[in-house]
């Protein structure tokens, strides 16, 4: 963003309020701001504009988001037996919770899994 706004010279701010059509910026500078970040080769990356624009919200949000506590032992519960493991898990589990998330067990090997990434990505 900074050196976006070098090329059009304004200040960052308005990097960031333009392409949001900000009805503080001028139209005349929106555009200014999308020249410069094509010659920039700029892209906003869209994990950091969910994270700002989740910021910025003045309301609450509830939090709805799980997390992965992947194992792989054979059998699935095998992992249970160690202690340190169940610790492990206990005190992720309380962390999560204080921080609005949940823990899942995800063991690749369970049935129906196949324990390889597979991608529609090409």
């Amino acid at each position: 963003m900074v050196d976006v706004a070098h090329l059009a010279g304004v200040h960052s701010s308005t990097v960031s309020l333009a392409p949001r059509n900000h009805p503080s910026i001028p139209e005349a500078t929106r555009a200014l701001v999308r020249r410069a970040a094509e010659k920039a080769g700029y892209q906003p990356d869209p994990l950091v504009s969910a994270l700002m624009s989740f910021r910025r919200s003045a309301r609450e949000i509830p939090r709805h988001t799980t997390l992965a506590f992947v194992t792989s032992s054979r059998p699935a519960n095998a992992w249970r037996e160690s202690r340190t493991l169940r610790d492990q898990l206990a005190g992720a589990q309380e962390r999560a919770q204080l921080l609005g998330y949940h823990i899942e067990e995800f063991p690749p090997n369970w049935p129906g899994m196949t324990g390889t990434f597979q991608s529609d990505a090409p």
